[in-house]
């Protein structure tokens, strides 16, 4: 796991100062040009940090602007047809939350199960009749 503590640039992105899991501190620089993401939510929230996105937005959050564009972070939408399914050993307490964003500990998606469809079940091979069970993630 790494964790990124301090993205170094001044107009344009040119490095990254991280510490590995072994709490050893890397600072990588690029020479040429290097692209920065970090997922459908992330991403908009690294520019915006960063200091690209509505003018309006970034200085009400005091945060100085090295780019206005005022389409960083507009027009996101769910796409209630993407999903990640996770069988889990043991039954998980369903704690009817869901939440997509950054914490300290780094990217946390939280999602709920629903009933498996009777229908589909005889097309899905070795399947687990378990009880569908809430299903956390947290990505590193």
């Amino acid at each position: 796991m790494y964790k990124t503590h301090f993205i170094v640039f001044l107009t344009a992105a040119n490095g990254v100062r991280h510490h590995d899991s072994n709490g050893t501190r890397h600072e990588v620089h690029v020479r040429t040009g290097g692209i920065l993401s970090a997922g459908a939510i992330g991403s908009p929230q690294l520019l915006l940090l960063s200091g690209l996105g509505p003018n309006s937005s970034l200085l009400s959050l005091n945060i100085l602007v090295v780019g206005d564009h005022p389409f960083v972070r507009q027009f996101m939408a769910d796409n209630p047809r993407n999903s990640i399914n996770l069988l889990v050993p043991v039954r998980l307490t369903d704690v009817g939350v869901r939440v997509a964003g950054i914490t300290n500990s780094g990217p946390y998606v939280e999602s709920l199960t629903i009933s498996r469809v009777a229908s589909i079940i005889p097309f899905i091979p070795n399947i687990n009749l378990i009880p569908p069970a809430n299903s956390s993630v947290v990505v590193f």
